[in-house]
């Protein structure tokens, strides 16, 4: 699960500099920088910006590194991490998932696996098996190390709620789009988010 990802290079749009800029300490402007101001800005936000698309490499990063999984045992296990963070999220799932489609317009890759036939997609989603028993507990176990992993990271190195879900959103779609030609690609990764959705549905408290 290669990264094969690079940091937003152009100008950011209103929706990422307002996550950016609400709830962040901004640098002190002082009397006579008027003029600099902006500059000032704008260089923060760009700041901010690079350390959520870091938090989300370093997602990418951990998950590939559990290479004694299945590629369908990772990316249900992740999937099913970031339902649990969506629910804990403290200004809601609507603002979470605005951060993660933010994330997803940003994110470049120098390929992809995306599967944009439906018929196809649909295809593949009837095939994609479903997980023995001992697979699941394979995915589970390491969903919760994923889980403390996250929230662990996110504190190590500072950073805010929203840039933690812009973080995770960056992840998903990396892994989305890069999950295995031969295993499905994107249209397998959608089922297997799907499963995990049902799951955390089903066993939520």
């Amino acid at each position: 699960m290669p990264i094969r990802s690079n940091k937003p290079d152009r100008d950011l749009d209103e929706t990422a500099k307002r996550f950016l800029q609400i709830g962040q300490d901004t640098p002190e402007i002082h009397e006579g920088q008027k003029a600099d101001a902006d500059r000032q800005k704008e260089g923060w936000e760009r700041i901010l910006l690079a350390e959520a698309c870091e938090f989300g490499d370093d997602l990418v990063r951990y998950v590939a590194m559990h290479q004694k999984l299945e590629h369908e045992e990772l990316a249900w296990g992740f999937c099913l991490g970031l339902y649990c963070a969506r629910v804990e999220y403290p200004n809601g799932g609507e603002e979470f998932d605005d951060l993660g489609e933010q994330a997803a317009k940003d994110l470049v890759l120098a390929e992809t696996t995306l599967v944009r036939d439906s018929e196809e997609a649909a295809k593949i989603q009837m095939e994609v098996p479903q997980f023995s028993d001992t697979r699941l507990e394979e995915a589970a176990v390491f969903s919760e190390n994923f889980q403390e992993f996250l929230k662990k990271k996110k504190h190590q190195i500072g950073i805010s709620n929203k840039q933690g879900a812009y973080g995770l959103g960056r992840a998903f779609h990396n892994l989305r789009r890069t999950f295995p030609a031969d295993k499905g690609g994107s249209a397998a990764f959608d089922e297997l988010a799907r499963r995990a959705g049902q799951y955390f549905a089903d066993n939520k408290e």
